[in-house]
């Protein structure tokens, strides 16, 4: 029973109203037209989230939920794909990708995990985004430029922007590294590039037949110019036009 001088408040997500009850008469009519309020809020938040707008004054309750990757089910599909050929500079990688929208593990950054069979090395290849590791089984070690760094159970190691690197699984068993990646983050602005080893060497055959002045800007001097910073994104061969 609602008594005259009580507050009401009605509650809808971010919405809500407050109102005095003056007599119970007035107090029916109040939570009717209150309800009806907020049904005609729920049907707008609803109408605009179908066409991917939000009103700004109703603010998301739940922006980002916390998420949970239970290590049974990473681990399963993991064996589930240990027989296909995998990534040929990553060996059989996942990414952990968003509950919901099932791009990035966070705006800015991305979570992943990677398993290396007995044995396998993978190809050579370098990214403009930096990688942190953390050696979660196995032992073996990641070649990084002209550095090698040996690595077993629980090391952390991390191959920086740009670096020539490539994974080599040195143990009988397999080896699984969890790894982090800012990568989200140029990919967001356009700005990622990737490149391996074997394209790079068919890139420099392909200005062998460059006048001089050419093969300089080409040249290995000028790509170590850029050894510990993203490179410019520019279309070397307009050089040689």
């Amino acid at each position: 029973m609602i008594k005259s001088g009580s507050v009401l408040v009605i509650n809808c997500g971010s919405s809500s109203i407050k109102f005095s009850v003056i007599d119970h008469e007035t107090s029916q009519l109040l939570v009717q037209v209150s309800i009806l309020r907020l049904l005609r809020i729920v049907v707008m938040v609803g109408a605009t989230a179908r066409i991917g707008v939000r009103p700004t004054w109703i603010p998301l309750e739940h922006p980002t939920p916390p998420f949970l990757y239970p290590w049974a089910e990473t681990m399963a599909t993991l064996a589930a794909l240990k027989e296909n050929a995998g990534d040929p500079y990553d060996g059989i990688l996942l990414k952990y990708t968003h509950p919901v929208h099932r791009g990035p593990t966070l705006p800015t950054f991305s979570c992943g995990v990677q398993l290396l069979r007995p044995g396998e090395k993978t190809q050579t290849h370098r990214h403009n985004s930096t990688t942190i590791y953390q050696v979660f089984r196995g032992a073996g070690a990641t070649p990084v430029e002209k550095e090698i760094l040996e690595w077993n159970h629980g090391d952390i190691f991390v191959v920086p922007a740009w670096h020539w690197h490539s994974h080599q699984n040195r143990s009988d068993g397999d080896s699984i590294l969890f790894s982090m990646t800012d990568a989200p983050t140029f990919s967001a602005l356009g700005l990622y590039r990737e490149e391996s080893a074997a394209e790079q060497a068919t890139e420099k055959d392909s200005y062998a037949d460059c006048p001089e002045h050419c093969r300089r800007v080409h040249s290995t001097d000028f790509a170590s110019t850029y050894k510990n910073s993203t490179p410019p994104l520019i279309n070397l061969r307009a050089f040689c036009l």
